[in-house]
């Protein structure tokens, strides 16, 4: 491999890592990632869209922060020293990786300081969880960068090591390499590759463009509108209950009251019952399979967001990062990246 003079996490490194395919970068090619798809990479290499801000993720900043201590751990547990450092392979600079450490063999060592639940995972399923899945193919592109036989995946939580060795597959990496250069052509050429309906943002195209400009801008004038007049209740309402209270204090002991066009009456009413608590007390914790028994057909939802008032919404020629994320197809959990 052909070691590149980069400090991790530079300008001058994203610049690096967007001219080729990274190791972080392979289980998204390969369809393998839940968090990004191959259009979504394509459109972050080609600059149709903005790459995702990670700086302040908390997955991100706590992998920053434990990266040395899981080195030194691991360096610890097998006599062994790790070179940080970026790479381009032999055989094709397209293909590279940026190492969190190479032992004194010259195989590539992928640390991961996952959240606790994660960690549990890996520690339950061991080679089934799905963040081994994942991060198997990223140890597989470094392995194909370092040209080793051999590399390392390991999971840091709270002076914990979890280890996987992790062989180099020969008929993966052809698989690999076949699809990468082909995504990489795609980039070269901007051709667009095929999109998630589930996962991808949708950008209308031609007369679309402006057909959903006119509705968008439709949309955003009446959502201002309820804005204002919500605001305007919310106004409404707080009058309405300080006048409330003071009535309710002339009327001392009585518990009716008719005049000048209010009636007010006070009364008792059953508090409710907390259903979720009885069925703990009563039942004990129940299981998402017994409960899969009993739950309803699921319903789709839509979850709509809008630019702020002052700022227009323009033709959508280019999708920002919150644009793309206008409809989802539902709540799913943050990514566990790092």
């Amino acid at each position: 491999m052909k070691v590149i003079d980069l400090s991790q996490r530079t300008p001058a490194w994203h610049q690096w890592r967007i001219a080729g395919v990274t190791a972080s970068e392979a289980p998204i090619i390969m369809g393998r990632s839940p968090y990004k798809t191959p259009w979504r990479l394509w459109a972050e290499k080609t600059g149709f869209v903005l790459p995702e801000d990670l700086s302040n993720n908390p997955n991100v900043l706590r992998g920053i922060r434990l990266e040395p201590q899981a080195r030194r751990a691991f360096e610890n547990a097998h006599n062994d020293f790790l070179l940080p450092l970026c790479a381009e392979a032999d055989h094709n600079a397209i293909f590279r990786a940026s190492f969190d450490g190479i032992n004194d063999a010259g195989e590539p060592v992928e640390l991961k300081c996952p959240c606790q639940s994660v960690f549990e995972d890996v520690q339950a399923h061991r080679e089934q969880s799905e963040a081994y899945q994942l991060y198997w193919v990223q140890v597989q592109h470094q392995i194909l960068v370092a040209n080793s036989t051999r590399g390392w995946l390991v999971f840091y939580f709270e002076d914990q090591l979890i280890e996987f060795e992790i062989q180099r597959d020969a008929a993966f990496l052809t698989e690999l390499q076949e699809t990468a250069l082909q995504f990489w052509e795609l980039v070269q050429t901007k051709k667009e590759p095929s999109k998630c309906p589930e996962q991808d943002c949708f950008v209308p195209k031609g007369e679309a463009q402006y057909r959903w400009t006119s509705l968008s801008r439709q949309y955003c004038s009446a959502h201002s509108e309820v804005v204002r007049l919500e605001n305007h209740i919310k106004s409404l309402k707080e009058e309405m209950r300080e006048a409330q209270s003071k009535l309710v204090a002339m009327m001392g002991n009585y518990a009716h009251a008719d005049y000048a066009g209010v009636k007010l009456s006070r009364y008792m009413m059953a508090g409710t019952v907390d259903y979720k608590q009885l069925a703990t007390d009563k039942l004990g914790e129940l299981d998402e399979q017994v409960l899969a028994a009993y739950r309803k057909a699921p319903q789709e939802r839509l979850r709509i967001s809008t630019n702020k008032p002052e700022q227009p919404v323009e033709t959508p020629i280019k999708i920002s990062l919150e644009q793309e994320n206008l409809v989802l197809p539902g709540d799913s959990p943050s990514s566990f990246y790092f």
